[in-house]
């Protein structure tokens, strides 16, 4: 059995006491609204997640400065593996 629940009512509008608009402006409404909460999620997590990206580089500088030259980069293993005539393997 389906219950068919109005559009307005799954939103949080359509309560009592409220007045209903036009709907292209409460539409811009929601896009701007939308787009500042997602600004403020993206700004959060950044600010929040950049210090450990900074600590992980880093610790990938300082374990490459102690192998030495025996230490790859993913783009000098890359080369030479394609370097070579048979590949990997």
């Amino acid at each position: 059995r389906r219950v068919l629940v109005p559009l307005d009512q799954i939103r949080g509008g359509g309560g009592e006491g409220e007045e209903k608009t036009g709907g292209s402006s409460s539409a811009a409404a929601e896009g701007l609204k939308n787009s500042i909460a997602s600004g403020l999620a993206a700004a959060c997590s950044k600010t929040l997640l950049a210090p450990f990206d900074t600590i992980k580089t880093v610790q990938q500088q300082v374990i490459q400065q102690e192998a030495g030259g025996k230490a790859l980069s993913f783009g000098a293993a890359a080369r030479l593996i394609t370097s070579r005539p048979k590949g990997f393997l």
